[in-house]
């Protein structure tokens, strides 16, 4: 991949955001929503990578040359971002025009200008849409050097209330910086969900796994259970230092990834902080199924913290 257009300018205090840019409605929508609610004061880099697919070698002769077609589509999208950098709230916007595959070329750019986040609009109206979101969505997350954003449904103000699935202590330990400063900037609200597969449940009701002639367990009533956990899970926020009037914590029994989605409507979140932990653990070349379904059927923007993404 080529080096930026530009000279890119030593880091401030101000932060950057990298936006993956196709020109479709879904990306130019997330272009305003990071300018005017998420991240009003942050450097965007816009960013579109130009794909030419090799063809057959029997279709080839009926192929325009493959420098025609990249000097065609370079010219048609620097006519788009100059028409699109007039339409977007003042600023200092960078833009980037690459030939590459999508996920490698925002990733390489989030690096070299020394991004805090990837955001890439998906596009729901589309038939068929998971097909393109799973793949480039999920080269970006398993490669990115730094967190990811999809947006997704409304994309309303500044993220009031965060869902925040956790699985154990660690994974969420990974999550603090970013809760924190939301919080800070926003002040968001902050719900953490843990989900025991319900599975586990049905192991607890019938005990299975006692042997014969064994004593069964003593098996306290399981909604005390869940009501001690979310209250450690409080206690765990609180220690961290977040504020006790912002956040509260849920622990339920369900299929994870449906009651994560679920509980984005019940709840009325307006964004989902995910880490890359546990059982939606995302690792190169795959996506983790809980990560997956969460994405797949995500009303509003998701956050999946891929630190160390790429290693």
């Amino acid at each position: 991949m080529g080096e930026p257009a530009h000279p890119i300018p030593p880091v401030t205090t101000h932060e950057r955001v990298v936006i993956g840019v196709d020109f479709s409605e879904a990306s130019i929508a997330a272009i305003h929503w990071v300018r005017r609610a998420l991240a009003p004061d942050a450097e965007l880099v816009l960013v579109h990578a130009i794909e030419v697919p090799e063809p057959p070698p029997f279709l080839r002769g009926l192929h325009a040359p493959r420098e025609d077609v990249v000097s065609t589509a370079r010219r048609g999208a620097e006519v788009r971002f100059r028409e699109l950098r007039a339409s977007v709230a003042p600023g200092r916007v960078w833009t980037e025009i690459r030939v590459a595959r999508a996920s490698e070329c925002l990733a390489t750019v989030a690096s070299e200008y020394g991004a805090s986040l990837v955001v890439i609009g998906t596009h729901r109206e589309r038939p068929g849409v998971w097909n393109r979101l799973g793949t480039t969505a999920e080269r970006v997350l398993s490669i990115s050097p730094v967190p990811v954003v999809l947006t997704t449904g409304e994309l309303r103000d500044a993220p009031q209330h965060l869902l925040v699935p956790v699985d154990d202590a660690e994974s969420f330990t990974r999550l603090l910086g970013w809760l924190q400063a939301l919080m800070r900037v926003h002040g968001s609200r902050v719900t953490t969900l843990h989900v025991v597969p319900s599975s586990t449940l049905g192991y607890l009701l019938t005990g299975v796994g006692v042997g014969v002639g064994s004593v069964a367990p003593v098996v306290t009533a399981p909604d005390d259970l869940l009501a001690l956990e979310a209250e450690q899970w409080k206690q765990r926020l609180l220690a961290a230092g977040l504020d006790a009037d912002r956040v509260s914590c849920e622990v339920i029994f369900g299929e994870p990834g449906r009651a994560i989605v679920e509980a984005t409507t019940r709840l009325s979140a307006d964004m989902i902080v995910m880490g890359r932990s546990g059982a939606g653990k995302i690792r190169r070349a795959l996506m983790g199924s809980v990560t997956r379904e969460v994405l797949r059927g995500a009303t509003c923007p998701v956050l999946v913290i891929v630190e160390g993404g790429g290693e």
